[in-house]
């Protein structure tokens, strides 16, 4: 006869909360006045269903300063008004943070997008030469920078 002895097993099972991917779009334009109001708007959906994300806060910031932040609506959409007050050229950074839900989270995503402030950068292409604000370009090519009034 056989005889089994008492045995056991422990184990740990660990549950984590499933993080779902979002994607974030936006419209940044490139280019704009000092002290001029810009506005920044797009949409925050999931990515594995394509469902618009309502209720979540989506925060625009430039060189590490916030310029705005708004929740989106019922459509997913969220408008944030900028104002850049200095010439120059700055990356424009469009978050949301994440957020949890029951169950499962919502991961973080950005977009980042360049905007001038007060600059338009042109490529000039030219044979011969160009008088550009009182400035003579000569050459086969010239890039500037002109200051918008």
């Amino acid at each position: 006869m056989v005889t089994y002895l008492p045995s056991s097993i422990q184990s740990t099972i660990n549950v984590r909360k499933a993080e779902v991917a979002t994607i974030l779009t936006g419209i940044i334009p490139t280019d704009a006045l000092p002290g001029e109001a810009f506005r920044i708007g797009g949409e925050l959906r999931r990515s594995d269903t394509n469902q618009i994300l309502a209720g979540e806060t989506i925060t625009a910031t430039y060189n590490g300063t916030v310029l705005g932040f708004d929740v989106t609506a019922g459509n997913g959409e969220y408008n944030i008004d900028g104002v850049i007050h200095t010439v120059g050229s700055y990356n424009v950074v469009v978050s949301f943070a994440g957020s949890e839900r029951s169950g499962f989270r919502f991961a973080p995503s950005d977009m980042i997008a360049r905007i001038g402030i007060g600059i338009t950068e042109m490529n000039l292409w030219l044979k011969g030469a160009l008088i550009l604000g009182g400035v003579v370009v000569i050459g086969l090519a010239a890039r500037a920078l002109i200051k918008k009034k």
